[in-house]
């Protein structure tokens, strides 16, 4: 540091500064001030995003400062699996013998509930071509205003049945009247969720849970009235009769609090996609 002295012996304002405590080095030089102000800015505005990093689902990414939400959600999924797997050790089992499932998570608003629309009673193949249709003719997004503008003919041409185009009519009405508060849902438990939506016409429990799960990201969800859930429950458990709605919400009892991790998992070991 002498010698570092010695040299800026010529400048008041360099002594000043090599005599300053590390960190708090201030320049009379507006140049040299400026430089040290921006380096410092720099620096912490790529630290502060580290010391507090949003930890909600709904918080904005951060592009290489944070796990996508795809590795988020991944891991999320498989520690909620090995918690299951904890409570009945035949879930554990089945993970190591098929693997993971994928996690599935889809924008909440009207857009996934049109998809919920169209998978209803068909394929996954069927309805990813109707969807495919749809958001062509909506020049990507699907809105309610979009839905409203096209009418019955419209969404015919885009391979709706005549039953499904009157559901989403009636649940983009119902949102241009102010009838349904798609925001709202986001401040609700699953039971209050599926109470809300089923007023929408076309709407059944299974439909509300598939919302509540996918694009709510509830975690303790089992669409019980499911057939694909229910016959795998049937293969898992060697039953001899496909359980009903009311016998498979019994049985996944067991997994609460992380019933829609393994409903997951069953959908992945029937081999079905819902909303793939």
């Amino acid at each position: 540091m002498a010698a570092i002295r010695s040299r800026c012996s010529r400048s008041r304002d360099c002594t000043a500064a090599c005599s300053s405590p590390p960190g708090r080095m201030m320049m009379s030089s507006p140049g040299i001030r400026v430089a040290v102000r921006w380096k410092t800015s720099m620096i912490f505005s790529r630290l502060r995003p580290w010391r507090n990093p949003p930890t909600s689902l709904d918080s904005p990414r951060l592009p290489g400062l944070q796990p996508s939400p795809d590795n988020r959600h991944r891991r999320r999924l498989r520690d909620q699996l090995r918690r299951a797997g904890s409570l009945d050790p035949e879930i554990g089992a089945l993970v190591a013998r098929i693997g993971y499932p994928e996690p599935r998570i889809h924008e909440p608003g009207f857009g996934t509930l049109m998809q919920i629309i169209i998978s209803q009673q068909v394929s996954t193949r069927s309805a990813a071509a109707v969807r495919r249709r749809l958001e062509q003719s909506c020049r990507g997004t699907v809105t309610w205003r979009k839905i409203l503008n096209r009418g019955e003919a419209g969404l015919r041409a885009c391979g709706l049945s005549r039953q499904k185009i009157g559901y989403a009519l009636g649940l983009a009405d119902m949102i241009r009247r102010g009838d349904l508060d798609l925001s709202a849902l986001h401040r609700m438990d699953t039971r209050e969720v599926v109470g809300e939506l089923i007023r929408v016409r076309g709407f059944g429990r299974w439909s509300c849970q598939i919302y509540a799960m996918f694009a709510l990201g509830h975690r303790d969800v089992f669409p019980e009235d499911d057939l694909g859930l229910q016959l795998a429950l049937q293969r898992h458990l060697g039953l001899l009769d496909r359980p009903t709605g009311r016998e498979s919400a019994a049985i996944a009892e067991r997994w609460s609090p992380h019933r829609s991790a393994v409903a997951l998992l069953m959908w992945k070991y029937h081999g079905s996609a819902t909303l793939g």
